[in-house]
């Protein structure tokens, strides 16, 4: 069964492989792809994340931020 939003159906997607419990990210302008933060999250990974997500817009509220996930860290 696929996903609707406001009537119309999602594309067909799956799940992230691979750790459950660690999300690679960065977040960047939409306007000009600036990088504005990075992070590794791990734990609570998704509430992690999206805390960060929070304080980033909160910091350039005028800018319509994208998260992008990665296959790793964005520093060792």
């Amino acid at each position: 069964m696929s996903d609707l939003w406001q009537g119309q159906p999602l594309a067909d997607a799956s799940p992230v492989t691979g750790e459950a419990d660690t999300i690679h990210y960065r977040i960047h302008a939409v306007d000009d792809g600036e990088l504005l933060a990075f992070g590794t999250a791990s734990g609570g990974a998704l509430h992690a994340v999206m805390v960060h997500v929070h304080d980033v817009q909160l910091d350039h509220p005028h800018r319509r931020i994208v998260v992008r996930q990665y296959d790793g860290p964005a520093s060792t």
